[in-house]
């Protein structure tokens, strides 16, 4: 449920490889790790990074950006609906406009709880889903 990372340890920056390298053409950027597992299973051709966390979105999509000019980057922002000003989407927004890449948040379906906020809280309420309706039959 906490997130601790190590005090004074360097993260700005920094990033997590999930799946894939680099020299991928198709680079996925979400803000945790659990949420880029997600993207990387839901897409095995992508090369998928975790930043971290939603402030240090920017400067890993611009870092990558600087090093793949060309590339198709995604960013793959949490929607925290029910957080003010929605940290996660507008630090996503931000990153894509600095690093010329697109956005991409979960597409909600009209009965999810409003308390999911990114793909990895989207994929598990849809296994659990899933297994209840296969447990009924």
């Amino acid at each position: 449920g906490r997130k601790l990372l190590f005090a004074g340890g360097a993260k700005k920056g920094n990033f997590i490889p999930v799946h894939g390298c680099l020299s991928s053409e198709e680079i996925g950027i979400a803000e945790g790790f659990a949420t880029a597992a997600t993207i990387a299973k839901e897409h095995p051709h992508m090369c998928v990074i975790a930043a971290i966390d939603a402030g240090n979105l920017e400067t890993v999509a611009i870092a990558i950006r600087n090093r793949k000019p060309y590339a198709e980057i995604t960013i793959f922002g949490d929607d925290d609906r029910l957080t003010e000003s929605n940290p996660g989407a507008t630090k996503a927004w931000a990153a894509a406009v600095c690093a010329g890449a697109q956005v991409c948040l979960p597409p909600w379906p009209f009965d999810a709880p409003p308390s999911l906020s990114d793909f990895n809280d989207l994929a598990c309420w849809f296994e659990d889903n899933y297994r209840e309706i296969e447990n009924d039959e």
